[in-house]
């Protein structure tokens, strides 16, 4: 009986560590992000991303500025004002300041593979720290 309890105790402690080893040996996955902070997840795999800057804007009303950065990964990118036909900057890579966002609500950026908003790449909004 004594016998039988030590083999079950080596058994369990054996197949603890195993199991120890064996999640130790696991790779890391790493975390899917879409460029630098203040971005939005890139929906398709294509390294594309889009950032606003600061986000979100100090202030509680009337307007604000932010920087709009974005890299469509090798397209011709175009980036959008929400879901209307205001375009905001067309160029696969590149920089370019709001200077007129209401702080009071939130302004989304898209940015889309091509001028025919046929491909979503990456989307930011875009709020006032008050909001």
């Amino acid at each position: 009986m004594v016998e039988y309890e030590i083999t079950n105790s080596l058994l369990v402690f054996w197949l603890a560590g195993v199991f120890a080893f064996a999640s130790c040996n696991q790779p890391a996955q790493a975390p899917r992000v879409a460029g630098p902070a203040n971005s939005a997840s890139p929906l398709p795999a294509t390294g594309a991303w889009i950032t606003a800057t600061p986000n979100p804007i100090p202030g509680a009303t009337g307007q604000g500025k932010t920087t709009i950065k974005w890299n469509s990964g090798g397209s011709t990118g175009a980036v959008y004002v929400g879901e209307t036909d205001s375009m905001f900057a067309s160029a696969p890579d590149g920089s370019q300041d709001a200077s007129w966002i209401d702080l009071s609500s939130t302004t989304a950026f898209l940015l889309f593979s091509d001028l025919d908003r046929k491909t979503l790449l990456a989307r930011v909004s875009v709020t006032g720290s008050q909001q």
